[in-house]
């Protein structure tokens, strides 16, 4: 072998020693840190759930979210740290916590770098109003100037439904009217709305059994680099930083996959390609329910007692509407289809019920309220889809960043004057 040869061979071997040096650095270095685990892993989701419990086991709650969980502070929540002071505190469920999006994606962090303002986030999934009125004494303690409450159309009805009738929390907001409870009561026995949610939640297929469901390609060595190699996952981390996480490339499966889930509608638009949920969304938001009626009431008490209580403590009080992606869907929805399905047409006429009698009661109550609406709307005219492909509701970042702008442009005032 002549020298030139030696030089060739001498420098494949030293670069497969190298990169295999590098993988087993990082497999050891997966194994002390989820957070890199996370990074590099081919699912990040599935890392978390995996590895660490994404809540505990809470008295009152029911739960909270897991302080070991990368992402989440002291307490549990998504911030990097607890302060000792905040300017806005800011509650909801799984739209505010952000499901879906990084950390920095989130409204609240959105929001706190438009106004250079700390915005401490005590939202979690499956909190409504109700759990927002538990959690508000601990959020006022760290003294913020205003304290805005999330209300999403798409389940905080049925949310504080269940933790007072269900969970038998905050007994004072159950009615004080017998025929009603033991109107609910009887629902209650006969169909219970928990096992009704629940049932159609598990049909609903995530984005990662549509991925899974793609056509069988058979083996690959890119699929096995894919599913065992770290070095690999550093490419990926950085390709998804590129792409800022696009949109699923899949439509033609997504369809294909989604609309096996009864009620499901697919849209399909120069704008925007989605899968919409109304029959789902109708199990937490069908006003003709004695219980969601019940959510309703409950909710609005509740929003009721957190601004005695935020305005006791010297601060002002905000309520941000997040609505259904049904709701924001609906002008070219009803655009582009000459019949529209009877679950969907029930499904916004009650959102917009339901939007109705909250706004009267916060202005009779002299509750301030922010819509974000029109922003995710105006968004998605522009071709900016807030929302992915998949049946998900939750905001993508640039349905998230919507909702700041919004929330923004209110609170800049507040802010200008003091």
């Amino acid at each position: 072998m002549n020298s030139k040869n030696k030089k060739l061979v001498f420098g494949i071997f030293t670069l497969v020693f190298l990169l295999l040096f590098i993988e087993i650095g990082l497999w050891t270095t997966t194994l002390f840190s989820t957070k890199v685990e996370m990074i590099l892993a081919r699912d990040p989701s599935e890392v978390s759930v995996s590895q660490i419990p994404h809540t505990v086991a809470d008295e009152i709650l029911g739960w909270r979210p897991n302080p070991e969980v990368p992402e989440h502070d002291a307490k549990g929540f998504r911030n990097k740290e607890v302060p000792n002071k905040t300017s806005i505190l800011a509650l909801g469920d799984s739209q505010t916590y952000g499901t879906g999006v990084s950390a920095d994606e989130n409204w609240t962090s959105q929001l706190a770098k438009m106004l250079n303002k700390n915005v401490y986030n005590l939202a979690y999934g499956g909190y409504g109003p109700a759990q927002s009125l538990v959690l508000l004494e601990e959020g006022l303690e760290l003294k913020p100037e205003i304290v805005i409450e999330a209300f999403y159309s798409g389940n905080d009805l049925f949310d504080c439904f269940s933790f007072v009738y269900t969970k038998n929390q905050l007994q004072e907001l159950k009615s004080k009217d017998e025929k009603i409870v033991k109107l609910v009561d009887s629902l209650e026995t006969n169909f219970p709305l928990q096992k009704e949610v629940q049932a159609i939640f598990k049909s609903f297929v995530k984005q990662d059994s549509i991925t899974k469901n793609i056509e069988e390609t058979g083996f690959s060595f890119k699929e096995f680099l894919a599913e065992t190699s770290k070095l690999y996952g550093v490419f990926r981390a950085f390709k998804r930083l590129s792409e800022q996480k696009q949109e699923n490339l899949y439509w033609e499966s997504i369809k294909k996959v989604e609309v096996k889930n009864e009620g499901n509608l697919i849209f399909e638009n120069p704008k925007a390609n989605t899968i919409l949920t109304p029959n789902y969304r109708l199990l937490a938001l069908n006003l003709n329910d004695p219980r969601l009626q019940e959510g309703l009431r409950i909710s609005l008490e509740a929003i009721k007692k957190q601004k005695e209580k935020a305005e006791k403590s010297g601060a002002e009080f905000y309520v941000l509407f997040i609505p259904t992606k049904e709701l924001v869907f609906r002008d070219l929805f009803y655009g582009g289809f000459a019949s529209v399905p009877r679950n969907y047409s029930w499904l916004i006429e009650c959102e917009t019920k339901f939007r109705k009698t909250a706004r009267n009661f916060f202005e009779q109550n002299s509750i301030k309220y922010i819509d974000s609406l029109p922003s995710l709307k105006k968004s998605l005219q522009k071709g900016q889809s807030p929302y992915k492909q998949i049946s998900d509701g939750h905001p993508n970042a640039i349905g998230q960043k919507a909702i700041a702008e919004v929330v923004f442009s209110e609170l800049i005032k507040h802010f200008e004057k003091n």
